[in-house]
């Protein structure tokens, strides 16, 4: 089974996806963005920042998966976006949706998390400081639900491994604090994996 059967799409080329690890066929962190939802059959996605759709994209083919085996009636990804630098742009110049399953929220994360609720997965990849990623692990820790998982991007510095990152400091600092799990992939930018202690 080739990557774009089992993706129901081919998300070979998809702008930044090599931050993610992907080289050609080989997916890199995308295992996680759709091991991670498949596994809980995650009813919410949230993708807070784009990379152009990468993420959201694996969430969704999840959820398609989910659905085909009948443990899933419909698809819910919310991408959360402001349109902010450059890294959505590939999509948003175009006009083009990622996908017309994916339902777009043009705002910050900040003001966009009042929005939402029963979050089954969540991805950090907006604002990649350690005060930015903080603050949003905070405003959507209360909106997680059921067996959930949370994933926060760019956690390793590919130039200088032994040099701390903001987005890493910020979920170390997170999880001690409300005494959960954390493991920190080293795939491409980095991917974190935060889950409760007790893996559920």
């Amino acid at each position: 089974m080739n990557h774009q059967s089992w993706l129901g799409f081919n998300v070979e080329g998809v702008k930044w996806s090599e931050s993610h690890g992907v080289q050609g066929s080989h997916q890199g962190a995308g295992v996680l963005y759709f091991g991670l939802p498949y596994m809980l059959k995650a009813k919410r996605c949230v993708c807070l920042g784009s990379g152009a759709g990468f993420v959201p994209l694996m969430m969704l083919s999840a959820q398609k998966r989910l659905i085909t085996e009948g443990l899933l009636d419909n698809t819910d990804v919310v991408l959360v976006d402001a349109d902010i630098g450059i890294w959505g742009r590939p999509v948003y110049q175009s006009g083009d949706d990622i996908d017309s399953n994916v339902r777009l929220v043009k705002k910050l994360t900040s003001e966009a998390s009042g929005e939402l609720s029963n979050i089954n997965y969540l991805h950090v990849d907006a604002d990649h400081s350690y005060e930015g990623v903080l603050e949003d692990l905070e405003n959507y820790y209360p909106l997680m639900t059921g067996d959930w998982a949370i994933t926060v991007h760019d956690t390793h510095n590919i130039e200088n491994p032994h040099l701390p990152i903001g987005s890493w400091k910020a979920a170390q600092e997170f999880t001690d604090c409300h005494n959960l799990s954390l493991s920190n992939y080293r795939v491409g930018c980095g991917t974190a994996v935060i889950r409760r202690k007790d893996g559920g």
